[in-house]
């Protein structure tokens, strides 16, 4: 468990909710509503701790893929290493009931220093508590991006108010006798989902 004080100001930005386009089969895609800069989830609670400081970047930079960055610069953890996070709200039209799977695509960097990977975790609404659902690599470059899936009780990530909240923190190896400080850079999130058809 990780034990960090929630003392740096969170960036917040919302915008009008949009879904970005129809897709077949019954799926929607959504840009993010509201970004926040360094919350991350502890697994005992439900609390946004702070790690990262915002660098650069707005909302707008994380609808698309084209190297225009959301950047949160790292922040050492005595005994851990650096890490840098964002939460990231998605406010959708589909009830939870209809939902039967959530997909986000993340394309995120890690620069100026040496990363070990990231992880993904969702809010559970139900459970009142942010849950882990995956591990991926990061790269200092290129557009590299990384589907995650929520299959198994995919209603259970959105509210009664049709919010879907995610938390994406980018760590540092702890083994290294010297860790280094990275950024964070978030090119592009997104989620799909996809819903019984209805008659």
């Amino acid at each position: 468990m990780i034990g960090l004080c929630a003392v740096a100001t969170v960036l917040v930005s919302v915008v009008p909710i949009t879904p970005v386009s129809a897709g077949p089969g019954g799926s929607t895609n959504y840009d993010v509503t509201t970004i926040a800069a360094n919350g991350f989830p502890r697994d005992d609670d439900t609390t946004d701790h702070m790690t990262g400081t915002h660098f650069a970047g707005g909302l707008a930079d994380l609808s698309r893929s084209d190297d225009k960055f959301f950047e949160v610069e790292s922040e050492f953890a005595p005994g851990i290493g650096y890490f840098a996070s964002i939460r990231a709200d998605f406010v959708i039209t589909e009830p939870a009931s209809t939902v039967t799977e959530l997909e986000f695509t993340v394309e995120i960097h890690a620069t100026e220093g040496s990363t070990s990977g990231a992880i993904l975790w969702a809010f559970n609404w139900t459970a009142k508590k942010y849950e882990y659902v995956k591990s991926f690599r990061v790269r200092p470059s290129g557009n590299e991006q990384t589907l995650i899936k929520i299959k198994k009780t995919p209603g259970n990530y959105v509210s009664p108010g049709r919010n879907v909240r995610i938390a994406i923190r980018v760590h540092g190896p702890s083994h290294h006798a010297k860790p280094e400080q990275f950024r964070m850079r978030t090119d592009l999130v997104r989620l799909n989902v996809k819903k019984m058809w209805r008659d």
